[in-house]
Parts: C-alpha cells; sequence; structure tokens
C-alpha cells in the first residue's frame, strides 16, 4: 500500500496541483491510502481504481481505513483494480508522443496559414 497525502492551498475547494509522484503511484498499480483533498490528484487516483479515501483532517478515519486495509491484507490481499487503460496514458512515453503530435499540428497550422 502506498500512501498519498498532499497539502492544499489554504482557502481553495479544488486543488489542480499534481506532484510527479502521482503518476509513479498509479504506475504500481498497488492500492493507494488516498489522503488528498478535492481536486485533480483526488480525481485522477479514484478514477484510477486504486484510491482508499480518507479525509486528510481526520485520524479517526484514516486509521479506520487502514485498520481495514490491515484486516483485507490478513485475508489474503488489498482489493484493487487498477483501470490500466486509464493510468497508461500517464506513462512517459505517451505523453511524450502526444506533445510531438501536438507541436506538429500547431506547427503545420501555423504554415499552413501563411
Amino acid at each position: 500500500m502506498l500512501v498519498l497525502m498532499l497539502y492544499g492551498i489554504k482557502n481553495s475547494e479544488y486543488h489542480w496541483c499534481v506532484p510527479s509522484k502521482v503518476y509513479d503511484y498509479l504506475g504500481t498499480g498497488k492500492p493507494i491510502l488516498n489522503l488528498t483533498p478535492a481536486g485533480e490528484v483526488n480525481d485522477m487516483v479514484n478514477r484510477a481504481g486504486v484510491a482508499y479515501n480518507a479525509r486528510p483532517d481526520d485520524p479517526e478515519e484514516i486509521a479506520g481505513v487502514i485498520e481495514g486495509l490491515y484486516q483485507q491484507h490478513r485475508a489474503g490481499g488489498i482489493a484493487v483494480r487498477p483501470d490500466w487503460e486509464y493510468i497508461r496514458q500517464f506513462e512517459i512515453a505517451r505523453q511524450q508522443a502526444k506533445f510531438i503530435r501536438v507541436v506538429l499540428e500547431t506547427a503545420q497550422q501555423g504554415t499552413a496559414a501563411l
């Protein structure tokens, strides 16, 4: 199990910062104890099918989720169903190819306008 904890910007209802470790965590396909506020990271981890969520400011809820994960582990393994199609879109090679495609398309559009 991986633990993902982010401290958000105060007084912001939604957080857009996505640290690179999030992509590394997703790529493992392992369960993630998701202690993130509402925002892009929270959405991504949940969409990937690997999140076990607890509010980052609620120690009792965090302890309950950890206890549940420990019991799953003792019973044979933590249930996780990674959505590999979703997760693989963030692989560096795919991101590089997408970036190159966008740059080339933009350059072609600029040349066509001349």
